[in-house]
């Protein structure tokens, strides 16, 4: 089951905000103006498999504890990414569950040579992260 509400004004996603609709296996919320995303707010989505957040306003999110297991696709792109340590978290639960993104998100902030893709700047960037800890 598919459930669409992209180009909803959501600002926010809060704790167990899908958890009735446990049969979905596709969410889409793009383009819904998105800031923040509370842990806990796909529980119970045991089912989902593909969840799309692009083209919101997302610039962190955390990985293992907001985004449930059985997905095995989400999109993340088009939104203004703070490349930090704080996305250190999903980064390796997209790594690690071997997470496919349709297209990969970009750096909110310019880089010397103009944007640099997601993947490259935070295989460079998280060398960083892990040794200051």
């Amino acid at each position: 089951m598919r459930l669409i509400v992209s180009g909803n004004p959501i600002r926010a996603l809060q704790t167990a905000s899908f958890r009735p609709l446990s049969f979905l296996t596709s969410l889409e919320l793009s383009n819904c103006q998105i800031e923040s995303i509370e842990d806990g707010t796909f529980l119970g989505l045991d089912n989902l498999e593909w969840l799309k957040l692009d083209g919101n306003r997302l610039n962190f999110i955390r990985g293992e504890n907001i985004l449930p297991d059985a997905v095995h696709g989400v999109a993340l792109d088009r939104n203004p990414w703070q490349c930090d340590c704080r996305l250190l978290e999903v980064h390796n639960w997209l790594l690690n569950y071997k997470i496919i993104h349709s297209t990969e998100p970009k750096c909110a902030a310019k880089m010397d040579a103009g944007w640099i893709r997601y993947q490259k700047i935070l295989e460079k960037f998280f060398v960083v992260c892990y040794e200051t800890r």
